[in-house]
């Protein structure tokens, strides 16, 4: 039986009895059973596209095969007819106009014949072309797809941190909850976890890869990161590889349209370039 996690209670008219350390159990929980969830998902979706491929190749073949019949039966029925006329000319001697008319024929149905079997030749190439398809690269880009948006998911709260500063023996969770309520102006600073990155270099400190506890907490702090302009430090949505490549092509394509005088701006990792003159008339 699923018993769903309960968040800590607080009794009306009396103080809090809600703990730091509860809530985060609570948030931990939650996480716990999404990831749970997107496993469960992601295993139903590569069953349910095996299914699909499956299919194909099954709707592919009886194609086919339909086709090669309906030719070998037209096939069947024009060498009926052109022996039916080659006998008729046989059991007579006497030439006459029906007979050229049928001799002419029989030459038509032969051509016909030639054309047929040339067409049910490459019907059976295809066949066997079909039949040797890998659809192995296919499956595999599909899988690679899932994987990707899995791992997207799996990153969706989280933030990244540059250039705060390292000390020995941090408590690196109570360090950022301190600078981000300091220098964003957050009431609160909700959590979950806070994790430097990489090696240790001295004199340097490493970026920290945090996990907060909503959509919304992310969305806040990120639309306040103006405000850290000039202090060195840079707060960034923690992006998969492949995302951060489009990120940077995006980046490019502003640099460019800003040296060619243009108004560019980046939102929602998306490039957007207008003429200054066109923004100007849209304000």
């Amino acid at each position: 039986m699923n018993i769903s996690p309960q968040l800590p209670k607080i009794t009306k008219g009396r103080p809090s009895t809600v703990t730091l350390q509860g809530l985060y159990e609570y948030i931990e929980s939650l996480e716990k059973r999404r990831e749970e969830r997107e496993a469960k998902l992601q295993k139903e979706l590569e069953a349910v596209l095996e299914n699909k491929f499956a299919s194909l190749e099954n709707t592919i073949q009886k194609q086919l095969e339909n086709k090669i019949e309906l030719l070998e039966n037209k096939m069947e029925a024009i060498e009926t007819r052109l022996h039916d006329i080659e006998k008729q000319n046989q059991d007579t001697n006497q030439p006459s106009q029906q007979g050229d008319s049928d001799t002419l024929e029989g030459l038509k149905m032969k051509d016909m014949i030639k054309e047929l079997e040339e067409k049910v030749n490459s019907r059976l190439t295809l066949n066997s072309v079909v039949d040797k398809v890998d659809i192995k690269p296919i499956k595999d880009e599909m899988k690679k797809l899932i994987e990707l948006d899995h791992e997207r998911n799996k990153r969706t709260l989280n933030l990244i941190i540059f250039g705060l500063k390292e000390e020995e023996d941090e408590d690196t969770l109570a360090l950022v909850q301190t600078e981000l309520h300091n220098r964003l102006q957050i009431e609160t600073v909700c959590l979950t976890e806070a994790t430097r990155l990489g090696k240790l270099t001295e004199n340097k400190g490493r970026l920290i890869r945090i996990k907060v506890s909503s959509t919304d907490h992310k969305h806040n702090i990120l639309s306040k990161t103006s405000s850290l302009k000039g202090t060195g430090i840079f707060i960034n949505e923690d992006l998969i590889p492949e995302d951060q490549a489009e990120l940077r092509k995006e980046v490019q394509k502003v640099k460019e349209a800003r040296k060619e005088g243009k108004w560019a701006i980046i939102r929602n990792r998306k490039a957007f370039i207008r003429d200054k003159n066109q923004k100007d008339s849209n304000q």
